[in-house]
């Protein structure tokens, strides 16, 4: 499994990570994103957001997908603005909290 780390960093301090994590076959998924509250507010989980989408897109593939809580509204507008589709959440998710699946198909 090959994760890729992504961070923002503000004026020199880290301001929250993300990942890509190749599952296999073409799909990755998008995990660990944050921002600290410190640095909300400026736009850098589009940011972020965006450069891991962006970095997918160059790999050639097949989808991005993520898994997150739905009292996480915040962060589901933020996954939709990014151009992420709710669909159904396959069986057998290891997180245990996770009730949304969200997928970026046609990269």
């Amino acid at each position: 499994m090959e994760i890729v780390p992504f961070f923002a960093v503000e004026n020199g301090i880290a301001a929250g990570p993300a990942a890509a994590i190749h599952v296999g076959g073409g799909r990755y998924e998008l995990a660990k994103m944050a921002v600290d509250p410190a640095h909300q507010g400026a736009g850098l989980g589009f940011l972020l957001g965006e450069a891991v989408v962006d970095w997918v897109r160059a790999q050639h593939a097949q989808s991005l997908f993520l898994v997150t809580n739905s009292s996480l509204q915040g962060a589901i507008r933020l996954y939709e603005r990014l151009g992420f589709q709710h669909a159904p959440l396959p069986p057998g998710s290891e997180y245990a909290r996770a009730d949304v699946y969200m997928e970026l198909g046609g990269l």
